[in-house]
C-alpha cells in the first residue's frame, strides 16, 4: 500500500522534558472543524475552542469539558486571546462581519455569563504574559497611545520606558519577566 495523508488536522502534545517523551493531550478535531487551545500553567488544557467551518457554529469548553461559550460565526472569525488578568476567566474575540469591528468577551473558566471586555475601547494590541497566558494590558487604538497595564507597578515601569525616549515614536517589542529589560523600536 502507498502511504497517504489522511488529514492535516493537528493534535496537541505535551513533552516531558526529563525523559523527552511526548504525550498527546488532545486529538485532532473532526473533519470540517478546527481547534485552538489555551494551556494553563500546569501544562493542561484550560480551554478549547472548536469551530465547525461548514456551519460556523463554535463552542468554547473548559478543562472539565463544560461548555462556557457558544455562537455562530459564518466566516469563522472567533479566536481565543488569553486568560483574564486574575487567571479565572478567558478572553476571546469575535469579529462583527457587518461592521468589521473586533469585540472582546470575557467568560469565567468555571462557567457563567460572558461580558464584553474593554468596552468602549478600540484596542490596537494586547500584551500577554508569556509565562501565564494572562492579559497584562493593551494599547488603545489612538494615535501615539502608550500601553495601559493593569498592574500599577508595571504601568509605572512602562511610563519610565517612554520617558527615556522623549519626542520619539516608540513601540515596545519585548520585555523580560519582571519588566527589568525592554526591547523597543523608535523613530
Amino acid at each position: 500500500l502507498e502511504p497517504y495523508l489522511d488529514h492535516g488536522r493537528p493534535s496537541l502534545f505535551s513533552v516531558d522534558l526529563d525523559t523527552n517523551t511526548p504525550h498527546r493531550i488532545a486529538g485532532p478535531p473532526p473533519a470540517d472543524h478546527w481547534n485552538d487551545w489555551l494551556i494553563g500553567q500546569d501544562g493542561a488544557i484550560a480551554a478549547k475552542l472548536d469551530m465547525d467551518s461548514k456551519s460556523g457554529n463554535w463552542t468554547i469548553t473548559n478543562s472539565g469539558r463544560r461548555t462556557i461559550a457558544t455562537g455562530k460565526e459564518p466566516l469563522g472569525q472567533v479566536e481565543l486571546v488569553g486568560f483574564g488578568n486574575d487567571g479565572t476567566t478567558l478572553v476571546y474575540s469575535r469579529r462583527d462581519v457587518e461592521t468589521s469591528a473586533t469585540h472582546l468577551f470575557e467568560v469565567p473558566l468555571a462557567g457563567g455569563s460572558e461580558k464584553e471586555y474593554l468596552t468602549d475601547i478600540n484596542v490596537e494590541e494586547i500584551f500577554i504574559d508569556d509565562q501565564s497566558g494572562r492579559i497584562l494590558g493593551y494599547i488603545p487604538e489612538q494615535a501615539k497611545s502608550q500601553p495601559v497595564m493593569f498592574d500599577p507597578t508595571q504601568q509605572a515601569i512602562i511610563r519610565k520606558v517612554y520617558q527615556a525616549f522623549p519626542n520619539r515614536d516608540l513601540r515596545i517589542a519585548e520585555w523580560t519577566p519582571g519588566f527589568t529589560h525592554f526591547l523597543v523600536h523608535t523613530s
